[in-house]
């Protein structure tokens, strides 16, 4: 016995007679037209699905076309502290350089004053011991005093000329 439900008898035509064939073909039209329908509804929500990826998809795009400028600016600002920071360390250096320079110019003119000190500090007692043993001398023998005296003069009169000029 065949069980036809209603809506599938009201799709044949009233004048066709109710036969197996025209049964037949009223359900397959039936399950074409409801399958067809499903598969529009699959299709249209596919569609949807691929209308939000591809806005999902754009929106990636604006993302990392943002991320890869701001990826370069930093990197152009890494750089750019980079060589600020290798300027500051080439100044510092030549700071401490010229700080060194400077303190070892400073300890070389001390040490050079200290000597020049010490020399005349001798050279002045030295010349005093001379003429003191020279007045003793004038005093014992005054030809022989002469003699060192004209001596004496002539080497620091000499040494003057031949070290300061003139």
């Amino acid at each position: 016995m065949v069980v036809v439900s209603i809506t599938l008898i009201s799709r044949i035509p009233v004048s066709a007679p109710l036969g197996v064939r025209n049964i037949s073909r009223a359900i397959s039209e039936s399950i074409i037209a409801t399958a067809s329908a499903s598969c529009r509804k699959a299709l249209d929500g596919e569609k949807d699905k691929n209308t939000q990826l591809a806005g999902e998809r754009d929106n990636l795009k604006t993302k990392a076309d943002e991320l890869q400028k701001s990826k370069q600016a930093l990197e152009q600002d890494v750089e750019k502290n980079r060589m600020e920071n290798k300027k500051l360390a080439e100044n510092s250096n030549l700071k401490s350089y010229q700080r060194v320079s400077n303190d070892l110019a400073t300890a070389q003119i001390k040490l050079l004053t200290g000597k020049v000190a010490f020399r005349y500090e001798n050279l002045d007692k030295a010349f005093k011991e001379l003429i003191y043993e020279m007045d003793l001398l004038a005093k014992i023998d005054p030809q022989v005093h002469a003699g060192y005296k004209k001596q004496v003069n002539d080497f620091l009169f000499r040494a003057m000329q031949e070290r300061m000029g003139n």
